[in-house]
């Protein structure tokens, strides 16, 4: 299963999963997004000289996108109560609970990629596990190289668990001894898992981009390294300000209209889901906004329904499926083919996981000013900045315009 279909089949099984428990409950003017940067890439933060000490082992130097919006704000979305006297703390998490965790917590089990990515990128000395969509996604050896060889060797000799939405044991996460437990706030029976495993379950979101701003900052409270946690969230931040403020400049009637083709060409994601959002956020007018399916990634179309949207603009998951657009006589009508703007997203700025900071960036990059040199070159600075900071990895130039076969 290639990588585009793991994080596809997350999303599908996570919608099935909570439909169940509910049941069983009763233009081209616009400012250049990637203009605005955070510090000169001698400045993103270093590992510690550790061998696979990992991406977060020592204080970040970088100076980031100065205060954001939400400089400041982990008081917004995570609360931190200590107790003196029992050595525990309450924090409040994404989904909105009180949990009760070690004053200090040195063991922590993630059971969702990006909670995993998160818990080390800011202390990889306290990751016990990664799942095995992790090790799926960003440790695949055929995929994207996400990490130095390093991180990459350090993560791989890790024990692998299931994912939060099946499969999961008990007897083995408890066999890790941790500290937490971190998943995602779309778990199924939320809950019911918490009381059941008898660890504290701390939740996070990525339902949209501004979450992975709060779900920093709710790790980094958690951990104790608020420093890097705000740092990251700010950047994350700041960023999604700068391509909101170059969206606005556009007029609604301006934007073009965008198709999105997610595990196919004929599939598309609800208009509540990550992906469906960042095409309205990156100045586009997402074809599939009146879809019902709110949060479902994979909606299956027709090509009738394609060509009465008939989109200017068609983003795709792989090159593989450009050539079928393409060469396929039943799109040859369709506005976007005609004029040659299907686009393959990059290996390496997708539209999921933390990467999709730079597919939003990269997205709006092709709908306000494709081809445009100067554009280009500025994403392919804010790769390498954000590259450096969230992994402690530089891309090489290829790696930058890499799409997926």
């Amino acid at each position: 299963m290639n990588r585009k279909a793991s994080w596809h089949l997350v999303g599908a099984v996570v919608a099935v999963a909570i439909l169940l428990s509910l049941a069983g409950c009763g233009g081209a003017a616009a400012v250049p997004a990637a203009t605005a940067s955070p510090a000169p890439a001698s400045q993103s933060v270093q590992a510690a000289s550790t061998p696979g000490a990992g991406p977060a082992a020592g204080q970040a130097a970088a100076a980031t996108a100065a205060a954001g919006p939400a400089a400041g704000g982990a008081a917004a979305t995570s609360a931190s109560q200590g107790s003196q006297d029992t050595g525990t703390r309450t924090i409040t998490d994404l989904a909105g609970r009180k949990v009760t965790v070690p004053a200090q917590v040195d063991r922590i089990v993630p059971i969702h990629p990006i909670g995993a990515y998160m818990v080390y990128r800011l202390t990889p000395d306290k990751l016990v596990s990664v799942d095995r969509m992790f090790k799926q996604y960003y440790l695949n050896k055929d995929g994207p190289k996400f990490y130095s060889d390093a991180d990459a060797s350090r993560l791989a000799a890790l024990p692998v668990t299931a994912v939060f939405f099946e499969g999961l044991d008990p007897e083995q996460l408890l066999a890790l001894k941790p500290d937490v437990i971190v998943t995602i706030v779309q778990h199924p029976n939320l809950d019911e898992f918490a009381s059941q495993i008898g660890v504290p379950v701390i939740a996070f979101n990525k339902d949209s981009m501004a979450d992975y701003a709060r779900s920093f900052r709710l790790i980094g409270s958690l951990v104790g390294n608020e420093a890097e946690g705000n740092q990251l969230a700010d950047y994350c931040d700041a960023t999604l300000k700068q391509v909101a403020d170059a969206t606005a400049r556009v007029p609604p009637e301006q934007r073009l209209r965008v198709y999105y083709a997610n595990a196919s060409i004929l599939t598309t994601p609800g208009p509540g889901s990550i992906m469906g959002s960042i095409m309205d956020l990156a100045g586009g007018n997402n074809v599939g906004k009146d879809l019902t399916d709110q949060y479902n990634e994979d909606i299956e179309v027709s090509l009738e329904q394609v060509i009465k949207w008939d989109p200017e603009v068609i983003f795709v998951g792989t090159a593989s499926d450009k050539q079928k657009i393409m060469s396929d006589p039943g799109w040859q009508d369709i506005t976007a083919v005609k004029n040659d703007r299907v686009f393959v997203r990059l290996s390496y700025a997708d539209t999921d996981g933390i990467e999709a900071l730079m597919g939003v960036v990269w997205a709006q990059v092709k709908l306000l000013h494709p081809g445009d040199p100067a554009f280009d070159a500025q994403f392919a600075q804010k790769m390498q900045e954000f590259y450096q900071l969230f992994f402690n990895h530089e891309l090489t130039a290829a790696q930058i315009t890499e799409v997926n076969p």
